[in-house]
C-alpha cells in the first residue's frame, strides 16, 4: 500500500473512533446522532477493517433504540463476512429455527452471541427482550439465547424458567438448548442430570452434535466416570 493509501485508511480509522466518542458523549446528555449518522459510521469502521467497533456501534444503537434498517443490516452482514463467521452463525441457527432465517435475524443473533461470549449474560437478556418487543427476533432463538445466558451466570431456576416459557409461548425445544443444559449439568457436577438430558432429547427425535457429546465425555471424566 502506497503512504497516501495508508495515511487515508489511518485517516478513516481515526475519524470513525472520534465520531463515536462524540456519538456516546452527546448520547450521554440527550441528544442522538440519527440512523444515517450510525450507518455511515458502520460503513467507515467497515471498509476500515474495524470489525471490532463496528459491532460496538451496533451494539449503541440498540442502547440508544436507534433501530437498524436495511442499510444496517447489509454493512454487518459484510462485517460477517470479512470476519469468517457467517456460516458459523447460519450452522447455529439451523440447530434452532431448523430453516435459513432474514439477513436482520443474522446479524441480530450474531450480536447477541458476541455478548454471551464477552461474559455479558445479563446484558443479553436485556437484548434480546427488545428485540422480542420490537419483533426483531424469533421467539425460539430468543429464548434458546435466554437460556444459554442464564446457563451462564448458573442460575438454574432461572434457566429452567425460560424453558418453560419458551414452550409456552408455542416453541419446541431444540438440540441447541438440551446442548445447553447438557453442558451446564456436566459443569456443575450434576452427571446424571445431564444424562438425562440426553435421553429426553433423544427421546423427541433431536439428534446431538460435537458439543453435546462432548458435555458428556468432559463432565464425566472429571469426575472419574470413564466408562
Amino acid at each position: 500500500m502506497c503512504v497516501l493509501g495508508r495515511q487515508s485508511v489511518y485517516s478513516k480509522k481515526k475519524m470513525v473512533n472520534e465520531a463515536f466518542d462524540a456519538c456516546r458523549y452527546l448520547g450521554d446528555h440527550g441528544l442522538d446522532a440519527n440512523l444515517i449518522s450510525f450507518n455511515t459510521m458502520l460503513h467507515v469502521s467497515q471498509s476500515s477493517d474495524q470489525n471490532n467497533l463496528a459491532w460496538k456501534i451496533f451494539e449503541y444503537m440498540f442502547v440508544r433504540r436507534i433501530y437498524p434498517n436495511q442499510t444496517t443490516t447489509e454493512v454487518m452482514i459484510d462485517v460477517m463476512l470479512k470476519e469468517g463467521v457467517l456460516p458459523k452463525l447460519v450452522s447455529v441457527l439451523d440447530r434452532i429455527h431448523g430453516s435459513r432465517c432474514a439477513p436482520g435475524i443474522i446479524v441480530n443473533t450474531t450480536l447477541a452471541f458476541r455478548i454471551i461470549e464477552e461474559d455479558r449474560a445479563e446484558e443479553t437478556i436485556t437484548l434480546l427482550k427488545r428485540m422480542l418487543q420490537r419483533n426483531m427476533m424469533f421467539d425460539d432463538i430468543a429464548y434458546s439465547l435466554i437460556v444459554t445466558s442464564y446457563c451462564k451466570l448458573c442460575k438454574l431456576d432461572s434457566t429452567l424458567q425460560s424453558k418453560d416459557e419458551m414452550i409456552n409461548r408455542g416453541c419446541s425445544l431444540n438440540s441447541y438448548v438440551y446442548t445447553c443444559l447438557i453442558g451446564f449439568y456436566s459443569q456443575e457436577e450434576r452427571i446424571e442430570e445431564g444424562v438425562q438430558m440426553m435421553e429426553e432429547m433423544s427421546s423427541i427425535g433431536l439428534k446431538p452434535y460435537d458439543e453435546t457429546y462432548n458435555h458428556l465425555i468432559i463432565g464425566p471424566s472429571r469426575n472419574g466416570w470413564t466408562n
